[in-house]
């Protein structure tokens, strides 16, 4: 039987090894994901980005790249500025993220510190709720394949 720090171990291994955690690992990634789930009616180059979550320019690129393999985020164009990126509201997973930034939206509104400032500061609502991307996703093609799917 494994002894307590063992177990331990394994389960640091697990989690550095999950999808989720690995996805969610840094802090500028998960400020990118919530700007392109704000901004998701836009597709944006990296210099927007970089304005948007206060990231460089080079932390942008590397984590563009894991954004972009997991499907999350996807090319749109190419302009005479660079490529343009924007959310992939067809992914499941883009779909489950814009829930749970809208439920903690709302849940933190609720939500206020001893000096009654409310503790999400100046944060706006994504300009499309989940809703509006459910809505989004259900009157395109690939909504109607995902409820045909699910009946």
């Amino acid at each position: 039987m494994p002894s307590e720090h063992e177990q331990l171990v394994g389960a640091a291994e697990y989690s550095d090894a999950s999808p989720f955690v690995r996805l969610l690992k840094t802090r500028s990634r998960v400020k990118m994901l919530d700007a392109f789930l704000r901004e998701s009616h836009h597709d944006l180059r990296s210099r927007e980005l970089e304005k948007l979550t206060g990231i460089d320019q080079s932390t942008v690129s590397r984590n563009m790249e894991t954004l972009l393999d997991y499907g999350l985020v996807q090319k749109t164009r190419t302009g005479q500025k660079g490529q343009r990126y924007q959310i992939n509201l067809d992914n499941q997973a883009v779909q489950a993220l814009a829930q749970a930034q809208d439920a903690l939206f709302n849940s933190a509104h609720r939500t206020s510190d001893d000096s009654g400032l409310n503790t999400v500061g100046e944060y706006q609502p994504p300009e499309a709720s989940s809703k509006d991307i459910a809505d989004r996703v259900r009157n395109s093609d690939v909504g109607a394949a995902i409820e045909d799917a699910n009946v």
